[in-house]
C-alpha cells in the first residue's frame, strides 16, 4: 500500500486473510513522524466463516481489545516493554498478548517481536503453529520462526515488521524497491519516495 503526503510517498507491505478487514491506521502528529498501526480484525458479520476454535477463542469485549492492540503497538513502537506498570505482571500479559491473535492475529505478531526482542522463546512453537493453521500466509509467521531457531520457510513477500525483513540476511530480495529507500526509522517495513506496481 502506497500513502502520498504532501511532501513524500511511503509504502508499506499489508495482509489480507480471509473473513478479516485489513485496518491501516496512519497519522502524521505535530511533532514529526508517523504512528501507524496495523490491525486485521473480523467483523461480526464475517466470524461465522471462521473456523469455529477461532470463533470460540475470540470472545466479547472487542473495543477494549482493539484499544489494547493500539496501546501494544504503541509501545513496541517507541521501542518500549509491552509489560508496562500499570498492567498485570506475570504470565497473564504475555498470554493475553499471544492469545489476542483470535481477535487480531497482529497481536500475536507484535507480542512475538518484543518476546524475541527480550530473549524470551518458550511459547514460540505454540504461538508460530497456531499462527501458521489458522492465520495462514503472514510472512512474520516465518520470520518469527527463523529468530527462534525453529524450522522456517523463506516468506515470498516482506514481514510487516522491520524486526523480521532483518532476520533474513537477504532482506534486500524480499521487496521490489531500491536498498537505499529502505526507511529503518519505525518498528513497519517501510520505503520512502517509491511506489510499487
Amino acid at each position: 500500500m502506497s500513502l502520498s503526503g504532501r511532501s513524500r510517498e511511503i509504502t508499506l507491505p499489508t495482509c489480507c486473510l480471509p473473513n478479516r478487514v485489513t485496518l491501516l491506521a496512519v497519522a502524521e502528529p505535530e511533532t514529526g513522524g508517523l504512528h501507524i498501526r496495523q490491525l486485521m480484525l473480523a467483523p461480526a458479520q464475517l466470524r461465522l466463516a471462521l473456523p469455529d476454535i477461532v470463533q470460540e477463542r475470540m470472545g466479547h469485549g472487542d473495543l477494549q481489545i482493539v484499544k489494547f492492540i493500539a496501546d501494544s503497538q504503541s509501545l513496541f513502537a517507541r521501542g518500549e516493554s509491552l509489560q508496562q506498570d500499570d498492567q498485570p505482571r506475570g504470565p497473564d500479559l504475555w498470554t493475553k498478548l499471544l492469545n489476542g491473535k483470535w481477535l487480531d492475529p497482529m497481536l500475536a505478531i507484535v507480542a512475538g517481536y518484543a518476546l524475541a526482542r527480550e530473549g524470551r522463546f518458550d511459547d514460540a512453537n505454540i504461538v508460530i503453529r497456531n499462527l501458521r493453521m489458522y492465520f495462514s500466509g503472514l510472512p512474520d509467521t516465518e520470520a518469527l520462526a527463523k529468530i527462534a531457531g525453529l524450522p522456517f520457510q523463506r516468506p515470498d513477500s516482506p514481514p510487516l515488521v522491520l524486526d523480521g525483513l532483518q532476520a533474513f540476511e537477504d532482506y534486500e530480495t524480499l521487496w521490489p524497491n531500491p536498498i537505499g529507500t529502505l526507511d529503518f526509522n519505525g518498528p513497519w517495513t517501510m520505503w520512502r519516495g517509491t511506489r510499487t506496481g
